[in-house]
């Protein structure tokens, strides 16, 4: 069997409106280069049915696995990694979306047409799940200069955004901590830019993430973020993962820049917000993230 291109992996836990929202954005007409792995941790066959009609429509290959008992989020997405058979893998997690038409095959051209490509970075725009404003997560200029020039300046700020905005050559992607949960996205971005010599692409491709879900990890963790960051930093700095940028390891002077740091960061963020908001930045016109 040829190998596929693109592994579009999508781990599900009792959210099928979600599931909905991403198969109804990628189309059922997904071309042959493509496989698409679904691995449910929902203890309903919500899920389930859903792909099951799916299925019946879809021209590429389709693999579907309820996990009983359930792995649990940052293992669901180790074991999509562990099954990839593409040659690129697309982790998409089912509170995010792809908005454009002909997405996927947008994106496989842009891998055809570059094959020296190991990471391939998409704009990503933050949608409110309560009053769907949106705004632009980071700028793709602020996203170049850190992926390139200071990855450990993600242990400070995520400005690379939710793991679906990154296309990674499946033969060097990394695999989750999964004894973390509020880093364990910006952890594997740090591994994977410091540890290899990276073909990086940014290209101009959207992914739509919802913020603040009800019943989304994020939301989860909302009380307990600031004690679990510095927890979080504590444990990767033991275990040899340190950078200037974390807090558990600041010192008169890092405490200092990273003081000016945060007063630069409060500007910027308010004008781009502002910015943002004058631009009012269109929402898909999707049903299904009217019911987030």
């Amino acid at each position: 069997m040829t190998r596929p291109l693109l592994s579009i992996l999508i781990p599900t836990y009792s959210y099928p409106i979600g599931l909905e929202r991403i198969l109804q954005a990628l189309g059922d007409d997904l071309p042959e280069e493509c496989e698409l792995l679904i691995f449910d941790d929902s203890p309903t066959d919500e899920v389930k049915k859903l792909v099951a009609i799916f299925s019946l429509k879809c021209n590429c290959i389709l693999r579907y696995q309820q996990n009983l008992p359930a792995l649990g989020a940052v293992a669901n997405w180790n074991a999509l990694l562990d099954s990839a058979r593409g040659e690129y893998s697309f982790l998409l997690h089912h509170d995010e979306i792809p908005v454009e038409s002909n997405f996927v095959c947008s994106l496989i051209e842009k891998l055809k047409k570059n094959t020296a490509t190991d990471v391939l970075l998409m704009d990503c725009i933050i949608v409110s799940a309560h009053s769907k404003v949106s705004w632009m997560h980071s700028p793709r200029w602020l996203r170049k200069i850190v992926a390139i020039n200071c990855p450990s300046y993600l242990y400070r700020r995520n400005v690379i955004g939710p793991v679906s905005t990154l296309i990674v050559r499946s033969s060097i992607y990394p695999r989750f901590d999964e004894n973390l949960k509020w880093l364990v996205d910006v952890d594997l971005y740090v591994r994977l830019l410091t540890t290899y010599r990276l073909c990086l692409v940014f290209t101009n491709l959207v992914i739509y993430s919802v913020k603040d879900r009800e019943g989304s990890i994020t939301s989860t963790l909302k009380g307990e973020v600031k004690n679990l960051h510095f927890k979080e930093q504590t444990y990767l700095r033991n275990k040899g993962r340190k950078s200037f940028w974390m807090e558990s390891e600041l010192g008169f002077w890092s405490g200092m820049v990273n003081i000016t740091e945060s007063v630069i960061w409060t500007v910027y963020r308010t004008i781009s917000r502002s910015s943002d908001i004058c631009l009012r930045r269109s929402v898909p016109n999707n049903k299904t993230i009217e019911n987030t």
